[in-house]
């Protein structure tokens, strides 16, 4: 170049790694000279991030060309991990991600697919207790909601073994395949079963639920899931709500269950099956141990509350009371609850009041149930069906005897509800007290009263005073079932008209009313106040005389 002439600087090379910052030496114009420039660079800084389950775990500015140290694996209880993905010796002329993962650790479970998705297999004790570890991270209601967990072994075997308490919600579905969880001390298997699956499950006689106010075989709270196929035959004690099953089903179903183990509740709702339904529903279950506790007591259910149902359902085992409301089916059943088509035959006791063969006290429905069983109360209020009726019984039958302090019926004791289409046959109803017992219900206030037959074989026995009333023929107010404060008269409908208790045969409603009442202007009318001259059949019937009125039986 000529002395004195303006240089442009050339375009610098580029280097990898580095970036171009000035030629060393070149001056602005030509002096008289040669002249040699140098070009510079800076080395570049790239990230290095490191990366554990999706999130970043750390993060480094790495020159270009520098050795990579790699970063010291990370480490959590009860997890393994897998490593870090493969890491250069030196950093190159980019960003870097390294990644790693945890796995739970297991001991030989396998994690399957089948065409229904991803199920766990559990096949030792170890296994369910990497299971319950799961439950309790919240696993099973978040990362594995759809999982089905089962079991593929015919029993775990705690003796001698770690048993992992499950302390957190379960939502997915855990199939037992009829597995016996053997020597196994706890108050629930599952704490919580929300919206989840929890089937076909069996509790050896060798375990022992054993716990405050959370003692059931299966779990403390069913919410909104359903319980099928399992079996208890483990004995549970407890305070208040002790049950074989559930402890509280929430809005759930239990479906053909079973208890087998006695049940001992110092408290109230002790149950075979759940100790409150609250709107849930009981289907096809059956108690076949003994129930013991101090109110609200019942051979399937303690209290069903809320709209709850229990249906098909059966009742074998005894049912032992120290407080009220105690039934072969359900201790309570509030207003717009159901119990339909349950049996029982077991011995119903308690040391208070309202006692029932299906129910110790009702304000919903009970409907179609059957009751074989013994019914004793030490108290008022006790019925083959309900020891209180406030609701409504309709076709219900009762072979069992009732007896108490006053107010048992074949049906109900205390029968302020309705009573349709009910029979009572080959037992007797005894009441200590004057105040009332009969065929079909005990003395106080009723409601309406249709259809209710009870067979000549019915005995009904009240003490009045000193003197009991007893026999083949029902005595008591309304002694049609009906019964009251005293023993009244009874009549026997005969082809020649209506047979007064002392023989003397009355031929129409004059004749009737000139024996009961001394009066000429006495009527007789059916329970829905239809006029009858003559009673043509079997019956209550209620007699109105100068304003007053009172029932009769026409046998």
């Amino acid at each position: 170049m000529e002395y004195g002439a303006a240089i442009t600087p050339e375009i610098a090379p580029e280097k990898e790694g580095y970036t171009f910052s000035e030629w060393e030496g070149l001056p602005t114009t030509m002096p008289a000279q040669d002249v040699t420039a140098t070009a510079k660079y800076t080395v570049n800084k790239y990230t290095l991030t490191y990366i554990v389950d999706g999130e970043t775990y750390k993060t480094y500015e790495v020159e270009y060309g520098a050795s990579i140290t790699p970063e010291a694996e990370p480490t959590m209880d009860g997890y393994t991990f897998s490593g870090w993905s493969e890491i250069p010796s030196t950093m190159p002329a980019y960003d870097v991600d390294v990644t790693g993962s945890f796995t739970a650790n297991r001991e030989g479970p396998n994690l399957n697919y089948n065409e229904d998705g991803m199920f766990f297999e559990i096949a030792s004790v170890e296994d369910m207790n990497i299971f319950s570890r799961y439950v309790n991270e919240g696993k099973t209601n978040k990362e594995c909601v759809g999982w089905t967990f089962k079991v593929i072994v015919d029993e775990l075997d705690y003796k001698g073994k770690e048993y992992v308490k499950i302390q957190d919600v379960f939502s997915g579905t855990f199939d037992g395949q009829g597995v016996a969880f053997k020597n196994l001390s706890y108050e629930a298997l599952f704490y919580v079963v929300k919206d989840g699956v929890v089937m076909n499950i069996t509790i050896d006689a060798s375990s022992n639920l054993d716990g405050v106010n959370s003692v059931g075989g299966i779990t403390t709270t069913n919410d909104g899931g359903l319980i099928t196929g399992c079996i208890n035959n483990a004995g549970a004690t407890g305070r208040s709500r002790v049950s074989g099953i559930v402890n509280e089903n929430k809005k759930g179903i239990i479906r053909n269950c079973v208890n087998n183990g006695a049940i001992t509740g110092t408290a109230s709702n002790a149950a075979g099956i759940a100790g409150t339904n609250d709107g849930g529903t009981i289907e096809d279950c059956a108690n076949y141990g003994t129930i013991t506790g101090g109110g609200y007591c019942g051979g399937i259910v303690g209290s069903n509350t809320a709209k709850g149902v229990i249906s098909n359902s059966e009742n074998t085992g005894d049912v032992n009371s120290s407080g009220q409301d105690t039934g072969g089916v359900a201790g309570t059943n509030d207003a717009e609850c159901t119990i339909q088509g349950c049996k029982n035959s077991g011995t119903i006791e308690s040391k208070e009041y309202f006692v029932g063969g299906i129910v110790g006290a009702t304000s919903g429905l009970v409907k179609e149930c059957t009751n074989n069983g013994t019914v004793t109360g030490k108290d008022l209020n006790n019925g083959g069906v309900a020891g209180a009726n406030d609701g409504t019984i309709r076709g219900c039958i009762n072979t069992g005897d009732v007896s108490g302090q006053s107010n048992c019926g074949g049906i109900a004791g205390r029968p302020r509800g309705d009573v349709y289409d009910s029979q009572v046959s080959g037992c007797t109803i005894a009441a200590n007290d004057k105040v009332g017992a009969g065929a079909i219900i005990g003395g106080g206030a009723y409601g309406i009263l249709s259809e209710n037959y009870y067979e000549s074989d019915v005995k009904v026995s009240v003490k009045a005073g000193e003197v009991v009333y007893s026999g083949s023929t029902p005595r008591g107010r309304g002694s049609s079932g009906v019964g009251g404060n005293d023993p009244e008269d009874v009549y026997e409908m005969t082809a020649n008209g209506v047979k007064y208790y002392n023989g003397a045969v009355l031929k129409g409603s004059s004749d009737i009313s000139s024996k009961i009442q001394g009066s000429e202007t006495t009527d007789i009318f059916t329970l829905d106040g239809k006029r009858v001259e003559n009673p043509q059949r079997g019956g209550v019937y209620i007699i109105k005389n100068n304003g007053s009125a009172k029932k009769i039986m026409v046998k």
